[in-house]
């Protein structure tokens, strides 16, 4: 986890609370080396967040400590140590999925059968 991963994670979570997700998660990693020189403001401004003020607020120091005491557990859980980490009814993809990938992933596991054999 390199030292900007907890603020990075939380600013992704903030985002997602206004259902910017994708568009934040896109955002940092297009731009991971500003990461720690940009503010997460600027971040979620491309990411289309509207709401700067909630946003700012999300983002605050007792915020992040809640929530990041939360993820630590629930990652401990599932055994999950970096990011993207891919999970599906208990099946981790090995790599971060396309569409496609995880289109037939998921067809595999409602149909039953074990997604990395096809049986």
């Amino acid at each position: 986890m390199h030292q900007h991963a907890k603020a990075a994670a939380r600013a992704a979570d903030c985002a997602a609370a206004q259902g910017k997700f994708a568009p934040m998660a896109h955002a940092l990693y297009a731009q991971q080396d500003s990461i720690g020189i940009k503010s997460y403001g600027q971040y979620a401004r491309r990411a289309g967040v509207l709401d700067t003020v909630r946003f700012a607020k999300c983002i605050s120091p007792e915020s992040i400590a809640v929530t990041f005491r939360r993820a630590q557990m629930a990652s401990r859980k599932f055994g999950v140590g970096s990011t993207p980490t891919v999970i599906v009814n208990g099946w981790r993809l090995p790599i971060p999925p396309d569409g496609e990938m995880l289109r037939r992933f998921t067809r595999e596991i409602v149909a039953g059968r074990d997604p990395f054999r096809g049986k």
